[in-house]
């Protein structure tokens, strides 16, 4: 039992390591590339064998990193819910799902797999952004997904349905102006046209608006949060860390988590009303597995949503905000060790406290 939890969490570390992580982005990026490349460039059949052939080696090994993933997972539960949309992006590999070209619009999922890695695991590289440039980024990215895929699309679909489309490239450029006008020349024919646009118009709605800025501060808010995730039940975690208080040693607590192979991958419930998205990158907080319940942590029912009665332990910080001296923070300290002593008395409470 020893030596197969050693492998485990060996495999675990291997799965988290940047190193693997880059690979598995860039082999999705090769991937994409080689949709485009299949579909636009005027090749050969030759070679159009070749790109398939390299496509699905590239998906090979994508199903043997998500086999590993769910090895390694809580639950299957917990898998599917993480990854699905990787899962979806592997299942054209499966002969049962070559289903003509709808193969390359289920495949071209991949750029959304692209994003979550990019959320997941390089979370660290966004903290050393400010936050205006990731969310423009992820703007653009959304909207280059929307025209790829459009672009797709149109030329599986509607080449040689649609009498203006005659080769790929005009596909293309019909992607891109119906995505910037909101509308079609002509209404698709084929039924894959047809959810094709249906998907252009949805993203056109949604991102422009952005632009313009009637929901600008909505939108730009909701990126934030989902970058932190913010929640607002956790009752349903077991043997969680639960972290009340907000102060710049939540980084270095969240970062020796991470290093522990005990509390690697145990979910940190972090209780604050301060622990905004802004002041989680100001101090380089690691997000993962972190959850924020941005309320008062002195508040029994907020404790209660935490889920500490399932805690592994809680962690109590002095948290020095709104002008309080040391006593009042103390005083608010014990207040929460209290709480949490009376909600579920065998969990281990750590707190912080300032006069002895």
């Amino acid at each position: 039992m020893k030596a197969l939890n050693f492998y485990s969490n060996k495999l675990k570390r291997l799965l988290r390591s940047k190193e693997l992580n880059l690979s598995i982005f860039l082999l999705i990026i090769i991937s994409l590339i080689l949709i485009l490349v299949e579909i636009f460039a005027p090749l050969e059949k030759t070679y159009k064998v070749y790109l398939l052939k390299i496509n699905n080696f590239i998906t090979f090994v994508l199903i043997i990193e998500l086999i590993l993933r769910w090895s390694v997972s809580k639950s299957t539960r917990v898998f599917f819910k993480n990854h699905w949309l990787d899962i979806l992006a592997v299942l054209p590999l499966l002969r049962v799902f070559r289903i003509g070209s709808m193969s390359y619009l289920l495949r071209f999922l991949r750029i959304l797999s692209l994003g979550t890695l990019l959320r997941k695991r390089f979370k660290s590289l966004a903290l050393g952004l400010k936050s205006r440039f990731i969310e423009y980024g992820l703007l653009i990215g959304f909207m280059l997904f929307a025209l790829i895929f459009g672009a797709i699309g149109l030329a599986e679909f509607e080449v040689g349905v649609d009498k203006n489309l005659k080769e790929p490239l005009e596909a293309f450029w019909k992607a891109l102006f119906s995505l910037l006008s909101g509308e079609y020349a002509e209404y698709p024919d084929s039924f894959g046209g047809k959810i094709t646009l249906l998907v252009l118009l949805f993203f056109e709605l949604s991102f422009f608006a952005f632009i313009t800025g009637t929901v600008s501060a909505v939108m730009i808010e909701k990126i934030r949060e989902s970058g932190m995730n913010k929640v607002d039940n956790c009752s349903d975690l077991n043997d969680h860390i639960v972290l009340c208080g907000f102060s710049t040693k939540v980084a270095t607590i969240l970062d020796e988590f991470s290093k522990d192979t005990e509390f690697c991958d145990r979910e940190v419930v972090l209780i604050s009303q301060h622990a905004t998205a802004e002041n989680l990158q100001e101090i380089a907080a690691p997000m993962e597995n972190l959850l924020v319940i941005q309320e008062d942590y002195t508040n029994v029912d907020v404790l209660t949503r935490s889920g500490v009665k399932n805690a592994r332990l809680a962690m109590i910080l002095a948290e020095g905000f709104d002008g309080r001296n040391t006593h009042d923070i103390d005083a608010r300290t014990i207040l929460a060790a209290l709480t949490i002593e009376k909600i579920e008395h065998n969990v281990n409470t750590y707190a912080e406290i300032n006069h002895e």
